[in-house]
């Protein structure tokens, strides 16, 4: 599993042992465009040989949708259809 914590500027990552126990950190990744982001996250995912991605969802702190959660989810969705991967979202803070 790649878990990502997207923002503008950067994504953070870090991928998931294969029992899905424990992760580690991966480099930030500086965005540029997207078509670049994608390819670049691509090329990640079939490194680490990724079946699931985790988008963080950012909310507000009585649960409800934020601005960035709402550009975060269109994010996903593009990844997911570039990727052809299923994306969970977990809550970040």
């Amino acid at each position: 599993m790649l878990a990502l914590d997207v923002g503008k500027k950067r994504i953070g990552l870090a991928i998931s042992d294969e029992f899905g126990w424990t992760a580690q950190g991966l480099e930030t990744l500086e965005r540029t465009r997207i078509r670049e982001d994608l390819a670049q996250l691509k090329e990640l995912a079939e490194r680490w040989n990724v079946q699931t991605l985790l988008v963080g969802e950012p909310l507000h702190m009585s649960g409800g949708a934020s601005r960035q959660s709402e550009y975060t989810r269109e994010f996903a969705e593009r990844l997911k259809q570039h990727l052809g991967l299923p994306v969970i979202f977990g809550m970040s803070g």
